[in-house]
């Protein structure tokens, strides 16, 4: 369908999974992966050796349809030039937000720079997109523990804070999931809420060994 997509986290588990699956299901698809790194060879480097630690093998052809742009979802317009970004904004139909800092330990304000303000950026970006551009769709990776410490039923849509959370990567995607959902009555918005993510459910292969695989090692 000649969509182009735009991906954030593709090194990681969950965005590693997306790049691999759109290549495979839909043969006219380009992704534009952003990926952290100070060279273009160094982010392929990056790319491969995720896609490996996770089993994927892509054909030539596939590998063909992924274009690497570095940048980091932590600065302003993710580190681009203006004409960059802008020709960019221009090219993508479908814009997929998978990058996040999973660790549970770091400050509010260290997690915030990711989770939060970097999620902000994305949804610049798919405004850009939309002004500028054919963006037909933006899907954001939350988590369902957007819901923190509260028990009973918890509806998708309730806008309540919770009172108290497990600990800050929580906090800060509560924020991200927050603002997002207040986009959605200008821009074309799917929020996905997965729970925790312990491998692939057929192959139980991960390149992420935490939550639960410390009490299974012990």
């Amino acid at each position: 369908m000649n969509n182009t997509i735009f991906l954030t986290g593709a090194t990681g588990l969950v965005g590693g999974h997306i790049l691999y699956r759109i290549l495979r299901e839909d043969a006219s698809a380009k992704v534009i992966a952003l990926v952290r790194s100070d060279s273009q060879d160094h982010a392929w480097q990056r790319l491969e050796n995720a896609l490996e630690r996770l089993g994927f093998v892509l054909s030539g052809e596939e590998l063909a349809r992924i274009q690497l742009m570095v940048g980091d979802i932590t600065e302003d317009k993710m580190g681009m030039s203006q004409e960059t970004y802008d020709e960019l904004a221009r090219q993508i139909t479908h814009i997929i937000h998978s990058a996040a800092s999973v660790e549970f330990t770091l400050s509010l304000d260290e997690v915030r720079k990711v989770n939060t303000e970097g999620t902000k950026t994305v949804m610049a970006l798919a405004k850009r997109a939309k002004t500028l551009g054919q963006l037909s769709r933006v899907a954001y990776i939350s988590t369902a523990y957007v819901s923190g410490m509260k028990t009973g039923t918890v509806l998708e849509d309730s806008n309540e804070q919770p009172t108290e959370f497990s600990n800050t990567y929580e906090k800060a995607k509560f924020e991200a999931d927050s603002f997002v959902r207040s986009l959605m009555g200008g821009l074309p918005i799917m929020v996905f809420r997965p729970s925790i993510i312990v491998g692939d459910s057929q192959t139980g292969c991960t390149s992420r060994f935490n939550v639960l695989y410390p009490m299974t090692r012990l």
